[in-house]
């Protein structure tokens, strides 16, 4: 209970830490100041909502985003992708992983991972278990 407990604490802190990051990286030409004085930022995920993502709507929903400035839309993965999104300026940041970016990168895209929020690497391999 506790290891379920401490692990969804650093979920949502990591999402914090990285929204806060990225914002303070810089805007993009959709990033501006909302109505109420946050800064408007569009966070796009890797996939359609999930389990993955879930300490991202939680520190929304618990204002933890407006108290860091920021008015963040989450939206789902764009059909060409959340890196390139980014890169085009659809998005602001996105949720990504390490083989994505670089090899949207050595594609010349200006993007880079800001940090890991997963201790460990998400994306399972399944195969049927008759394949040995």
């Amino acid at each position: 209970m506790k290891k379920t407990i401490f692990s969804k604490a650093i979920a949502i802190l990591g999402a914090i830490a990285m929204l806060a990051g990225v914002a303070a990286c810089g805007q993009s030409n959709n990033a501006g100041e909302s109505g109420n004085g946050l800064n408007k930022v569009m966070f796009m995920l890797s996939w359609a909502p999930d389990t993955n993502h879930i300490g991202v709507y939680v520190a929304k929903n618990k204002g933890y985003f407006k108290q860091a400035g920021l008015d963040v839309d989450i939206v789902a993965v764009a059909q060409a992708g959340a890196e390139q999104a980014v890169n085009n300026g659809v998005a602001d940041f996105a949720l990504s992983n390490l083989t994505n970016v670089g090899m949207y990168t050595t594609k010349g895209a200006k993007i880079k991972q800001v940090m890991q929020v997963q201790q460990k690497p998400s994306a399972i391999w399944c195969s049927l278990a008759s394949n040995k």
